[in-house]
């Protein structure tokens, strides 16, 4: 993400594919299913997994919302906001799927769909508005 030279859309877009297909489809899930299990007896493990693999996410994501305030692509004050607001419905994906997933199945790719476009929808700027 920090080397791609796309709009804000097609770079957000790709790394909500990456982050979904990790996080919801594949076997990050299991992993969320233990740090929630056990995160409260393996703190270590918390801590090794929030340094590691979240916050070097947030930091991504970060550098992403400030490269596209500063092009004009999105609002003023999208980089103000709490970053954990542009992940958490993917972990809510893998959430549910670890819960309900076999009474009620969650169509991830509707989800994830929906998931972007709203997500663009309140950080893109209206077209034609001024910088």
């Amino acid at each position: 993400m920090r080397t791609h030279q796309g709009s804000f859309e097609d770079v957000f877009s790709k790394a909500m594919d990456g982050i979904y297909g990790k996080m919801v489809s594949g076997d990050a899930a299991l992993i969320l299913r233990a740090l929630v299990a056990e995160g409260r007896e393996q703190t270590e493990i918390v801590a090794f997994y929030h340094r590691e693999i979240l916050a070097k996410g947030e930091d991504m994501l970060r550098h992403l919302v400030k490269r596209g305030v500063e092009s004009g692509e999105l609002s003023k004050g999208a980089d103000d906001l709490d970053l954990r607001i542009l992940i958490s419905p993917a972990i809510f994906a893998a959430m549910w799927g670890l819960v309900f997933g076999q009474i009620e199945p969650l169509d991830v790719a509707r989800f994830k769909r929906d998931h972007v476009n709203l997500m663009l929808r309140g950080l893109l700027k209206p077209r034609g508005a001024k910088r």
